[in-house]
């Protein structure tokens, strides 16, 4: 298995985890509205009362905690990008192969925070 490969699977149960604990605290009564994630909020940023699943998921993808400024969007974005593109991983076929898949899905989540930026500016 390929280091890239295990990278990704390793994110992919993460998120896995991350949603399955916020299922469990949203089906609690009371509770939920009493848990604050401390890495969600960020000074002087408005917070958001939820987000949705494929949110979840792009952060995830840019390896970001949900709520992030678009700056730390587009830093993450670049830097994940310049690591994972698919002409930086030498002739091994298989490396390609798995940067594809990830750059597919950071590019993704960038279209998806482009366009809710673009829509708050107009």
């Amino acid at each position: 298995m390929s280091v890239f490969r295990r990278i990704r699977d390793i994110a992919r149960a993460q998120v896995n985890e991350l949603l399955d604990k916020k299922e469990e605290l949203d089906s609690q009564p009371e509770r939920h509205t009493q848990y604050e994630d401390p890495y969600s909020h960020q000074p002087g940023q408005e917070q958001p009362d939820s987000f949705t699943t494929d949110e979840q998921k792009y952060y995830a993808n840019l390896e970001l905690s949900p709520g992030a400024s678009f700056d730390e969007i587009k830093m993450a974005y670049r830097t994940l990008m310049k690591k994972y593109h698919p002409d930086m991983q030498g002739s091994d076929p298989e490396r390609k192969a798995v940067a594809e898949e990830v750059t597919h899905g950071l590019n993704q989540a960038w279209e998806y925070f482009k366009t809710q930026e673009k829509s708050k500016k107009r």
